[in-house]
């Protein structure tokens, strides 16, 4: 503590120059920095069904979604920071009016609209509130007016750049799947009703049944006259066997025709869920774009951007007490290192130290 003291006291000169040096210097740039303004501006998403995945030809709920609200919101934030927006923004205000030092010496190989989106996106911050769905949006600017233009134009932006992502403008391709498996019922309509007009097939399991009651009453029949030798009855069986033998041709032309009917059968139903599932998809579709034509957006503005009134940066207190901090530890530093530099000796311990030798005497000097 002692040897602390001493070095101190030794260069004091040194540590309060470098200290007050220091300080001054920081609280001069603090006061001479232009001052930065943030706007800020709040979001709240409402997911819908813009994150619901619906192939077009199978049934949707046999691919499930998995996508959770984290993700969503981080596609959000791609959305309202992507380049192409930023673009319209600055388009719409004038890079002039945003960054006037930017038109006037605009960087070598870039035009000014691309130094300004650079410079854009380093003062732009968009982050989402965890475990929530709500987007917050913050711009840096040195006027406070531009700062707060900026976030809502580009929060105006965000809600047409959004539409125009999401939006599924697929009528035209849905119209022409439908109106071709319209087609393809039509014809499987029209195939099958030939098909029964032809070989006159109503109902094939009422056309079985009944040929089979026929078959078995004949059956019957037959069996009761066989058992007598009367010539009339021996005629009967004869017709009765003949009636059998067409009743067993026609069912089993009757099973060929529905081994021929399945198919079209088939194929009328698959033609039919098509057309039904293409038919819905279209209506839902047209109701989409009818709401994205009305900017129906599910997005709400918690908080518009409103013109800041006080400078965030720079923050004089915070620089005077950082500056006073690096004061003190350059000080300290710079009086702890000349004393290691030097070839002098400020205490008798030092010199025993060093030289191995007694110290007989000290002189003191006082000027």
């Amino acid at each position: 503590m002692r040897d602390f003291l001493t070095i101190l006291l030794k260069h004091k000169s040194k540590i309060a120059t470098i200290f007050l040096a220091t300080v001054g210097a920081v609280t001069i740039g603090s006061f001479l920095l232009p001052p930065t303004y943030e706007a800020r501006s709040s979001l709240m998403v409402k997911f819908g069904g813009e994150y619901v995945n619906r192939p077009e030809a199978v049934d949707a709920r046999s691919f499930p979604w998995s996508l959770n609200q984290e993700e969503m919101v981080n596609s959000e934030i791609q959305i309202l920071t992507s380049r192409e927006l930023i673009e319209k923004v600055l388009t719409a205000l004038k890079v002039e009016t945003v960054y006037p030092d930017l038109v006037e010496s605009p960087p070598s190989g870039m035009t000014p609209l691309q130094a300004a989106i650079l410079a854009f996106e380093k003062k732009l911050t968009v982050e989402g509130v965890k475990k929530s769905n709500v987007i917050e949006v913050a711009f840096l600017h040195k006027n406070p007016q531009v700062a707060a233009r900026v976030v809502n134009l580009l929060v105006d932006g965000y809600k047409e750049k959004r539409l125009q992502v999401f939006s599924d403008p697929q009528s035209s391709f849905l119209e022409k799947q439908l109106a071709y498996y319209e087609r393809q019922l039509k014809e499987s309509e029209d195939k099958l009703e030939s098909f029964k007009q032809r070989y006159r097939v109503f109902s094939l399991d009422e056309q079985r049944s009944l040929l089979l009651r026929q078959r078995v009453g004949l059956d019957t029949s037959l069996k009761n006259l066989q058992n007598q030798n009367d010539e009339l009855q021996i005629a009967r069986a004869a017709t009765l066997k003949k009636q059998l033998g067409r009743l067993d041709r026609e069912i089993r032309t009757l099973d060929l025709r529905e081994k021929e009917l399945q198919p079209l059968k088939r194929n009328l139903s698959t033609n039919e869920t098509h057309y039904r599932r293409y038919l819905e998809r279209l209506e839902e579709a047209r109701i989409s774009e009818n709401m994205n034509r009305r900017k129906l957006a599910n997005i709400s503005v918690i908080q518009a951007a409103a013109v800041p009134a006080r400078p965030i940066q720079p923050n004089k207190a915070f620089n005077i007490l950082l500056g006073m901090l690096l004061g003190a530890v350059s000080a300290l530093g710079f009086a702890f290192f000349s004393e290691y530099a030097t070839e002098s000796y400020s205490t008798p311990e030092q010199a025993k130290k060093d030289l191995g030798l007694p110290v007989l005497a000290t002189v003191s000097i006082r000027k």
